[in-house]
């Protein structure tokens, strides 16, 4: 078996694959097996939509750093008023150049990794709120299908100075982060 597929990933993670399987929800019977195919498709399809309906708020999904799950992506605002509106007030501090521009800076941010300074939750109603202290770039989504981008700006342009900026986002922590 040492040179199974499984045998490599063991070596590579210095984890059991019984080890990770419980780690990702797969239960296995009394002798180590794992589940008949079909319960197994069934409990990773349970698992994948707990993941985009009861998100957690601190689990790396992606394996991107993101904080957020892989099947999820900031697409658009929910209304062109809403982007017409984001755009006019915000391009600027963020430096986007048209709509579209702005729509991808806002999308990449949600998406790319947390970094040193990042910090990010996701509300019970599936809400995501990220946020970077150095850059102070701040972003609202919905984790919803179409991907709703609510908001995304630099709260050090919107609030005046950094130290605004981080009180700002303590503020939103502290009022919409469930304990």
């Amino acid at each position: 078996m040492s040179g199974s597929v499984g045998a490599k990933i063991e070596a590579e993670s210095g984890k059991s694959q019984s080890e990770m399987s419980e780690e990702i929800g797969i239960p296995r019977d009394k002798l180590g097996r794992l589940p008949k195919s079909e319960k197994a498709k069934k409990i990773i399809a349970l698992a994948e939509k707990q993941a985009v309906y009861n998100p957690p708020n601190y689990f790396d999904l992606s394996g991107r750093n993101t904080a957020l799950p892989a099947n999820w992506k900031a697409k658009r605002f929910s209304y062109n008023t809403t982007l017409d509106d984001h755009y006019v007030r915000h391009a600027k501090g963020v430096g986007a150049t048209n709509e579209q521009d702005y729509v991808n800076k806002a999308s990449n941010f949600l998406h790319n990794p947390l970094g040193k300074t990042g910090e990010v939750f996701v509300t019970s109603r599936g809400q995501i709120f990220k946020y970077d202290r150095e850059t102070t770039h701040f972003a609202i989504a919905y984790m919803d299908s179409k991907g709703t981008i609510q908001t995304y700006k630099n709260l050090e342009v919107a609030k005046g100075t950094k130290e605004l900026a981080n009180a700002y986002w303590e503020k939103q922590v502290k009022k919409f982060k469930e304990a």
